[in-house]
């Protein structure tokens, strides 16, 4: 795939960065075109500008992480093993939602599953990060850094979520065997044909 555009060549990272910047443009426009004033929830304030109008009730079955062993007292081991212990079981269930009662949490890394919420259910509900070895332990170790200069330090999936959602949508679909080659280049004809797939999919 090649893209020339006055003699300069589009890599395909640059052309991902060009399709989410417009994704960004659509969602703020639309932000500001139709401003919505959400109600407060159990006290706590929705952000201005969210778009989010009714927060969703939490649905069981829900798993009380202070069922797993979870403290406010407890240091951060201790409490990230029960909060993955409680998103296990619920993810096991079929999903659910890992409710975090009244309290302040410290823990290391959470593993989220699918189909499982994490509900902070009271205004003075706090889950908050651990300090390294002074609270017990430590987070998970990065990702294997294969992409230098493309992303942060411990992101090396290459946008891997949005990259899935544009594939989904039919926006992209890579090259012959399902190949995904971020330093490839798309021919203008190519892009032409992705933009039109993306604006049909954002109307």
């Amino acid at each position: 795939m090649g893209y020339y555009s006055h003699g300069r060549n589009l890599t395909m990272k640059k052309l991902v960065v060009l399709i989410l910047a417009l994704a960004m443009t659509v969602t703020l426009m639309s932000g500001f075109a139709m401003p919505v004033q959400a109600a407060a929830y159990n006290g706590i304030p929705v952000a201005t500008g969210s778009g989010i109008d009714v927060l969703p009730t939490p649905g069981g079955p829900f798993f009380n992480i202070m069922d797993y062993g979870a403290d406010p007292s407890a240091n951060g081991v201790v409490n990230q093993t029960a909060i993955n212990q409680a998103i296990a079981s619920a993810s096991a269930a079929g999903g659910g939602t890992v409710l975090v009662p009244a309290g302040d949490f410290k823990t290391y890394t959470i593993r989220m599953q699918s189909n499982v919420t994490l509900w902070l259910s009271d205004p003075t509900t706090v889950l908050r990060a651990a300090r390294v070895s002074y609270d017990g332990g430590y987070y998970d170790a990065p990702e294997p850094f294969l992409w230098v200069g493309l992303q942060d330090q411990g992101h090396s999936d290459y946008a891997r979520n949005p990259v899935n959602a544009l594939v989904a949508q039919g926006i992209i679909g890579g090259k012959p065997g399902n190949l995904f080659d971020p330093k490839g280049t798309a021919t203008r004809a190519e892009v032409a044909a992705l933009m039109h797939r993306y604006m049909a999919a954002a109307q």
